[in-house]
């Protein structure tokens, strides 16, 4: 008996938070990430976003960093819509990185928090974000570090 109202609550939580964050307005977005702030190793890149669920994506980023490599990021990420503004949302997940440096290689773990609006009569996405990390391996770049980024995707 416990066990079913258990299970019912999480199903009735479930439900409710799913369409609560409900703000999807495209399902797939390819674009462009623009770091405006941050520590050395952030730069811009190529960014593509896919919506799996209502509510949640996953988004990778490739971009070259400030030492001569290359950076994959892959992040899982929760969007929330904001009401009171039509294509306005917000959104907040987490994910990894793996960067190659021409002397070592980096790993670790990311955050990421950002507002985006997709307009409603072209298909384009805008937004700014921020994405903290911490470097968990590697010879040198080591510990924490974030950046503020700007976006622009194309939406379909």
């Amino acid at each position: 008996m416990r066990v079913k109202i258990s299970i019912t609550g999480l199903l009735i939580f479930v439900f409710n938070f799913t369409a609560f964050a409900y703000a999807r307005e495209y399902k797939t977005a390819v674009g462009i990430r623009g770091s405006i702030g941050g520590e050395a190793i952030r730069g811009g890149g190529i960014t593509v976003r896919h919506f799996f669920w209502q509510s949640a994506t996953v988004e990778g980023i490739v971009s070259a960093t400030n030492f001569s490599g290359t950076r994959l990021i892959g992040l899982y990420e929760y969007h929330f819509a904001i009401p009171e503004v039509e294509g306005l949302q917000w959104y907040a997940g987490g994910g990894m990185h793996i960067t190659a440096l021409s002397s070592t290689t980096l790993w670790g773990i990311d955050a990421i928090g950002g507002i985006e609006y997709t307009f409603g009569t072209i298909p384009l996405n805008i937004g700014l974000s921020w994405k903290p990390e911490l470097n968990i391996t590697g010879k040198t770049h080591t510990g924490f570090a974030s950046d503020i980024a700007a976006h622009l995707r194309f939406s379909f």
